[in-house]
């Protein structure tokens, strides 16, 4: 489904499901919105680069399949033979659900005309992203790591690599060991494709470093409940790793992070997003965007300017990177 944001405009999709603003969510009441706005399975292609969120995928499945039991979630989703067996796509995805034998697939030709307009993924700053598939007792420093994948999100978009292919160590099977990681650092991929296919092909895209807000606004834009299952691995938030190693390195995969995150927030404007809107929009999971004491106290970072705190405060819910795939 290819959308034209048109400020708060009402929107229509292909598939002639009526989409609505903000403002109209608000002005019917959130809690209506699910049956009116969807039903039915939705075609959809997940893009899911290695260390952009498993959790996604729970949001994901849900919009694809309606009627999957509620306590479908991530951890369901780390093994995809037996994730269809339980729900046979066939039975339960009858629009048609982009299904691999590996979580990282690449976007084939063949796959990119079959779900062009019906992608959906996050995105997820290029050196966070390595850093947290990185580990100390890696057979390679960090930065020689950083530039063995550089460029590994764009391969897989342009259909090039499997996500894998560079992030693991060379000769390691990967995919239920279907696949060996290859040797030596990626090459070049076709960067004009993959931004081609980032800014024509994609229903949606989020931020890894915005998963409530992303999840949020998925819901926003296209109907249904927010459920628990879709932040059950989120935590309060602390201080992050950081790596000097990593300053001065540059990541191909840049280019689609900023492509990504100038339409994420465009999108975020056009639907009205924000803490106080999800707070109400996802009740089930209220505690995700609750006001807090910080938020108005001496110690708040943000607390001097009231509409950045509506997108960043303390005390903020985080995946737990070390459960994200």
């Amino acid at each position: 489904m290819r959308h034209a944001l048109l400020g708060a405009a009402l929107l229509v999709c292909s598939a002639g499901v009526r989409l609505q603003s903000s403002q109209d969510l608000a002005a019917k009441g959130v809690a209506d919105t699910w049956h009116e706005l969807k039903d039915g399975p939705h075609k959809l292609a997940w893009f899911h680069a290695p260390g952009t969120a498993t959790s996604f995928g729970a949001t994901l499945m849900h919009y694809a399949s309606p009627t999957l039991p509620r306590s479908v979630g991530a951890e369901d989703l780390r093994g995809w033979d037996p994730f269809f067996r339980f729900y046979p796509p066939a039975q339960w995805f009858k629009d048609g659900l982009w299904v691999e034998k590996c979580d990282h697939a690449p976007v084939t030709d063949e796959v990119y005309q079959e779900y062009k307009g019906h992608f959906a993924g996050l995105f997820r700053k290029p050196m966070e992203r390595i850093a947290s598939k990185w580990r100390p007792n890696f057979w390679l420093p960090i930065d020689a790591y950083a530039r063995r994948t550089n460029g590994t999100v764009a391969l897989e978009l342009a259909g090039e690599a499997f996500g894998e292919e560079y992030t693991e160590f060379p000769g390691r099977k990967y995919c239920r060991g279907l696949r060996n990681a290859s040797e030596g650092e990626a090459p070049p991929p076709n960067l004009d494709l993959a931004v081609q296919r980032l800014r024509e092909g994609f229903m949606f895209v989020g931020l890894m470093e915005e998963f409530d807000l992303s999840v949020c606004l998925f819901h926003a834009m296209f109907g249904g409940e927010c459920l628990p299952v879709e932040f059950e691995n989120m935590r309060k938030g602390g201080p992050r790793s950081s790596y000097p190693e990593l300053a001065d390195l540059y990541n191909v995969d840049q280019v689609l992070y900023d492509i990504a995150a100038e339409r994420f927030w465009r999108d975020v404007k056009a639907f009205g997003v924000h803490r106080e809107f999800c707070r109400k929009l996802c009740a089930n999971v209220g505690h995700i965007f609750e006001r807090t004491e910080d938020d108005a106290g001496g110690n708040s970072t943000v607390n001097a300017y009231a509409e950045r705190i509506e997108y960043d405060w303390p005390g903020r819910w985080v995946l737990d990177e070390g459960e994200e795939q």
